[in-house]
């Protein structure tokens, strides 16, 4: 099969994590496979997880074409050793877990790779390539914030954080490009302006971090 690979880039790799059915759907998820590399990658179970509630007999071809790949590449636990290591300069984190990824890419689909080497583990997430390359072009704009009236407060990146001042939540808040009206918003989908009117009532502030 024709297919390029090359190392995730870093707006690609929150995409490699379950976010809110709107980013998902407009990213064009159809699921990922969890794979425990406690044994050999051919051997081992291969726990799958369907996003999208349609699959069509071409991407199930894609993907088995696919896997056939990626288990040549990462055949067992020490290859993802191997890879890591080779890769640690291009290594991210999470919740106290430090991963390095790839993309796989076919004609129609993309394949995000997430390798964990400390857990034994390698995770593919499948998307619709025209709808995830869409996602995160316009998500490249960031998220802006705006008050009732719509006029801009401040904007950050997708996958930013913000502070919430004066609040009982100390902690910094992810937030997440969804369309440039609307944002998840720590685990809630707001619409912006509404997000704006919102504080105001509660005399609250945004600082982005």
């Amino acid at each position: 099969m024709n297919y390029f690979t090359r190392p995730l880039m870093v707006q690609e790799r929150k995409y490699t994590f379950r976010s809110c059915t709107d980013i998902e759907v407009r990213s064009g998820l159809i699921g990922y496979e969890t794979v425990n590399m406690s044994d050999s990658f051919a051997e081992v179970n291969k726990q799958w997880t369907v996003v999208s509630s349609s699959t069509f007999s071409e991407f199930e071809h894609d993907f088995s074409e696919i896997k056939a790949v990626i288990g040549l590449l990462f055949p067992n636990k020490e290859s993802l050793r191997v890879y890591y290591n080779s890769n640690n300069s291009l290594a991210f984190s999470f919740a106290g877990v430090n991963y390095v990824g790839s993309i796989f890419m076919t004609d129609k689909f993309s394949y995000l790779v997430r390798i964990a080497p400390s857990k034994n583990e390698l995770t593919i997430w499948c998307y619709i390539s025209d709808r995830l390359k869409h996602h995160i072009k316009n998500a490249l704009r960031g998220i802006c914030f705006v008050n009732e009236k719509n006029e801009e407060l401040a904007t950050i990146p997708d996958g930013g954080a913000i502070v919430l001042h004066p609040s009982k939540i100390n902690s910094p808040i992810t937030c997440r490009y969804i369309d440039p009206f609307t944002a998840l918003i720590g685990t809630k989908v707001w619409k912006l302006n509404d997000l704006g009117a919102y504080l105001k009532n509660k005399g609250m502030l945004i600082i982005p971090t």
